[in-house]
């Protein structure tokens, strides 16, 4: 977990390339994604298993952390191990999963 503001700048892995040219499309800035640094990793896993995120927070010791997902690539997710998060208010969706807890800091 890290303090809001510590953030890091990932660049692009190739699962993402869609998503870069959507973000250069709306006028986004394409260098990277901007992520909680204690995610980083996390993250960067989940693209090398071809799974694409769209965004994610650690929690910063409030709220349980979370990623989320494209729902396409949700089953594989889970089949990897990780968890469901669940909205109490849409139960049913299946776009966000519990950052894993027993994963060391990144940096």
């Amino acid at each position: 977990m890290c303090e809001p503001g510590q953030q890091i700048i990932l660049g692009y892995y190739p699962v993402m390339r869609r998503y870069r040219k959507a973000r250069a499309k709306a006028g986004l800035p394409e260098n990277g994604i901007c992520v909680d640094r204690c995610m980083m990793g996390r993250i960067i896993d989940l693209w090398k298993a071809g799974i694409r995120t769209y965004g994610c927070c650690c929690g910063h010791g409030d709220i349980s952390g979370f990623i989320n997902i494209d729902e396409a690539d949700f089953e594989k997710a889970i089949a990897l191990g990780w968890k469901q998060y669940h909205f109490e208010d849409d139960p049913a969706r299946k776009d966000t999963i519990f950052a894993k807890k027993a994963y060391p800091c990144d940096l």
